[in-house]
């Protein structure tokens, strides 16, 4: 996972937080409510940001943008240092290859269960259903936070990493949040809203 450098033609894009691409009049505007920032973009870089969902390559967002825009052909280059300059930004990643077995299935937080925040940086959690309750550190906070929408592990790992100032090398982290998603599964915490096989 790198945030800089050249993007190749195979790196899956994927954008760690949510954006909102609201077009008013000939404007198209592209909000990215985590960084706080605005970008005022072109059609074209509107329609590459709505094809970005952490599973497609360069190549395949470019085709995708090709085959909406009918004889409007979008320049692979052009898409690349567009994505280039995002990086820079902070505002995507890129992954040069991707775990299968990360991309079957996504998790999601249990709608039962109640967060209240202990401080600025930490949660308690309470599952209405099963009535536990458990206590959130920094940490395992901007975790649940990534769970409000659903996200495999490989997603999970990418927005901690845009999140927290750790090197998301580090396999330790892969390690740490395997083993948080799986206590929280187990636990009620979390489920899992789509399983997918590989190819499907």
């Amino acid at each position: 996972m790198e945030r800089s450098g050249t993007v190749k033609d195979t790196d899956l894009i994927f954008i760690p937080d949510s954006v909102e691409i609201a077009r008013v009049g000939g404007t198209v505007i592209a909000f990215f409510p985590m960084r706080r920032q605005i970008l005022s973009l072109n059609e074209s870089a509107a329609k590459l940001l709505e094809n970005v969902d952490g599973r497609r390559r360069l190549k395949d967002i470019v085709r995708m943008v090709d085959e909406s825009a009918g004889d409007c052909e979008m320049s692979v280059d052009h898409a690349r240092e567009f994505f280039e300059d995002l990086l820079e930004k902070g505002l995507v990643v890129r992954m040069t290859d991707a775990s299968p077995d990360e991309e079957c299935v996504q998790y999601i937080a249990n709608p039962d269960v109640v967060s209240e925040p202990i401080d600025d940086d930490c949660l308690t959690l309470f599952n209405t259903d099963t009535r536990r309750r458990i206590d959130l550190n920094p940490t395992a906070s901007v975790m649940w936070h990534a769970l409000q929408t659903p996200r495999t592990i490989r997603e999970i790992l990418l927005v901690f990493c845009s999140r927290v100032n750790v090197d998301p090398d580090d396999s330790q982290i892969t390690v740490d949040i395997r083993d948080f998603i799986e206590m929280m599964y187990h636990q009620g915490f979390i489920g899992i809203l789509l399983e997918r096989k590989n190819g499907s």
